[in-house]
């Protein structure tokens, strides 16, 4: 079993696959809006998907309501 411990990883709920693309879509809080961007996935486990390239370590990602989004979509942030 393949094993990396500093990967960047994202739960399935967080892709979306457009025309057999994969994608996610990054927070941008200063604007409020959301980044539609393309990611290189890697390493899958039984919930969680490596991303290779497209994200860095710490930006926020949308799990939910993504089907509905496009890129540079507003939205609004809760804290919680």
């Amino acid at each position: 079993m393949d094993e990396k411990n500093l990967a960047i990883v994202a739960p399935f709920s967080a892709f979306v696959f457009r025309d057999g693309k994969p994608y996610v879509f990054v927070v941008n809080e200063e604007k409020a809006t959301v980044e539609q961007r393309a990611i290189t996935p890697g390493i899958e486990g039984l919930a969680k998907r490596e991303i290779i390239e497209g994200v860095r370590r710490g930006e926020q990602l949308v799990t939910e309501g993504k089907n509905r989004l496009v890129d540079g979509t507003p939205i609004e942030i809760n804290a919680e």
